[in-house]
């Protein structure tokens, strides 16, 4: 079994370049097997970034468990933390959104300027999912 490591930037970092990926690894055997795992490291600290993402959205989430003010999640220090941690963690964000429908959203415009939920959507948890999860494929984010 052939290991290689590749590093690039976040920016590089797309569904095409993937497929690149796996096509050179591939070469002229389609029926070849090619795995590829992705691991986002924040260069300010030895916890990736999805840890760091998991830590801040475990903490957020159990503490504000019994709260019913958006406003005061939204505030909460490890939810403004997520949203400090900008682009980086938007794939971790969406893929939690796919598992397990949070507030999420606010964090998602903060972070991306973009609100692609519209008005009819506002409030429809499923909806609002569904509209950015759609933003996060058509964007490269997730798949």
């Amino acid at each position: 079994m052939q290991e290689t490591t590749i590093t690039v930037s976040w920016k590089e970092l797309t569904a095409g370049l993937l497929e690149k990926i796996k096509s050179q690894f591939s070469g002229s055997n389609p029926a070849a097997k090619v795995e590829i795992s992705v691991k986002l490291l924040d260069p300010q600290s030895k916890a990736t970034t999805n840890e760091r993402f998991e830590q801040f959205f475990s903490t957020w989430k159990t503490e504000t468990a019994l709260l019913s003010s958006g406003t005061a999640m939204v505030n909460h220090p490890a939810y403004q933390q997520i949203i400090g941690m900008g682009d980086a963690v938007i794939p971790f964000i969406l893929i939690k959104l796919r598992e397990d429908p949070q507030h999420l959203f606010y964090a998602l415009f903060k972070i991306t300027g973009e609100n692609p939920v519209p008005a009819a959507h506002a409030g429809d948890l499923p909806k609002m999912t569904a509209d950015w999860l759609a933003w996060g494929k058509s964007k490269g984010y997730i798949f």
